[in-house]
């Protein structure tokens, strides 16, 4: 199963997660990101007091804020974290930039690209034209009238 991110946050913010199997891979996450620092250390690093982290590793839930300390000491988004609390996938949208697209077309593509833009622009300019003579038209009638 897949959450969008907000979806993640308004889940983990609205209703604090209890489950027992949240709180397994909670504790577990904190252990295993704790490695070989004492609890001391760890809670240091984080800006926590050492019985935080003992209540953590023994399957109290932090709020958020060391949330998303944990997250980024884990290098991830805080959603992904929680989302991987929860035992679930979060969807990401990646875009590559444009300009790196354009650089990866085939030439024949980009000529396509490059055809298509310039009538589109020819089209417009044509159409500003018939606009502008239209008004020079109107003008001249309603001057004529005078």
């Amino acid at each position: 199963m897949t959450l969008q991110r907000k979806e993640v946050m308004q889940q983990f913010v609205l209703f604090k997660p209890m489950d027992r199997d949240f709180c397994d891979r909670f504790s577990s996450k904190v252990r295993q990101l704790r490695g070989d620092q004492s609890q001391l250390q760890f809670a240091r690093l984080l800006g926590v007091t050492q019985p935080t982290i003992a209540a953590w590793e023994n399957g109290s839930i932090p709020n958020l804020e060391n949330i998303e300390k944990l997250a980024e000491l884990y290098a991830v988004k805080p959603e992904e974290f929680i989302a991987e609390m929860y035992g679930r996938a979060i969807v990401t949208e990646t875009k590559e930039p444009i300009e790196d697209q354009i650089k990866k077309l085939p030439v024949k593509k980009l000529a396509s690209l490059l055809m298509m833009i310039a009538v589109l622009i020819g089209g417009i300019v044509s159409i500003d034209n018939k606009d502008s003579d239209s008004n020079e038209k109107i003008i001249e009638k309603q001057e004529n009238r005078r």
